[in-house]
């Protein structure tokens, strides 16, 4: 016994294989297995062509970029600085990246550090790859979103 779910998406009911596939050829109709893990198991009254392309597309849409996060502080070393630029431009490559400088204290007040490091970190990234970089302040903490080029932010 299986559990036959017609063209339309509605459940026909419960019948034997022989009969689901005699269901399927009158219609003139694959008969699609759905899912098997289940007793009793779902088929499928439909196109296989359609259903494979659909399964397809769908995995095509899970495949979307993650963002990744790193972080910085406004006294980071130049080696430091180096190997995390080094680690952004690899990262660039499979998912956005968002840079988050932290600022403690009297960091704060350091406007033009803050801007220099900001500024340091677009060159270096633009230098290197061919991104799209977008920046954005907040109290304590300042953001650098850098996405690939062809990607939409």
């Amino acid at each position: 016994m299986i559990k036959l779910i017609g063209e339309n998406g509605r459940f026909l009911g419960l019948f034997k294989f022989e009969n689901a596939i005699l269901k399927a050829k009158e219609s003139n109709m694959d008969l699609i297995k759905i899912n098997d893990r289940i007793k009793p198991n779902i088929y499928k009254i439909g196109d296989y062509n359609k259903f494979i392309f659909l399964k397809k597309k769908n995995k095509v849409k899970q495949k979307q970029k993650t963002v990744k996060e790193m972080s910085l502080r406004l006294n980071t070393h130049d080696n430091d600085y180096n190997i995390k630029i080094k680690k952004i431009l690899l990262l660039l490559k499979k998912n956005n990246i968002k840079v988050n400088i932290k600022l403690f204290g009297r960091e704060n007040l350091m406007k033009k550090k803050i801007e220099d490091l900001i500024l340091r970190i677009c060159v270096d990234i633009k230098k290197n790859s061919i991104s799209n970089i977008i920046t954005k302040n907040e109290k304590k903490n300042h953001y650098i979103y850098i996405t690939s080029k062809n990607d939409k932010v």
